[in-house]
């Protein structure tokens, strides 16, 4: 027990709300989109990825502005895959690539019931 290593407590990344923000919002702009060429969605891709990291460490109520984001946007979600149980081809497919977005929120409110 000569040499243990004491583990140091992780730091809180410093999160960049701004860039949470155009990310999110660029997410919600290109899924909204018809379709989508190579670049838009490569580009889609890589905010996806970049907003559903942030996502993790953002608490809601951080930021009224950020909070009444999150709401609209999960409302969004909810309603699109109501719409998508109706038959909706586009509203399925706006599920489908938001899905990875709220994974997290929906587990949580399926075992929240």
């Amino acid at each position: 027990m000569k040499y243990v290593k004491i583990a140091r407590q992780a730091s809180k990344p410093q999160i960049n709300l701004n860039e949470f923000i155009r990310a999110y919002r660029s997410v919600h702009q290109l899924v909204a989109m018809k379709a989508r060429n190579e670049k838009e969605d490569a580009l889609f891709q890589q905010d996806l990825k970049r907003s559903a990291e942030l996502l993790d460490h953002i608490h809601a109520f951080v930021d009224p502005k950020i909070n009444q984001m999150l709401n609209f946007s999960f409302q969004y979600y909810l309603t699109k895959q109501e719409e998508a149980l109706e038959g909706d081809q586009q509203a399925a497919r706006i599920v489908r690539d938001l899905k990875p977005l709220y994974h997290k929120e929906l587990l949580s409110l399926s075992f929240s019931n």
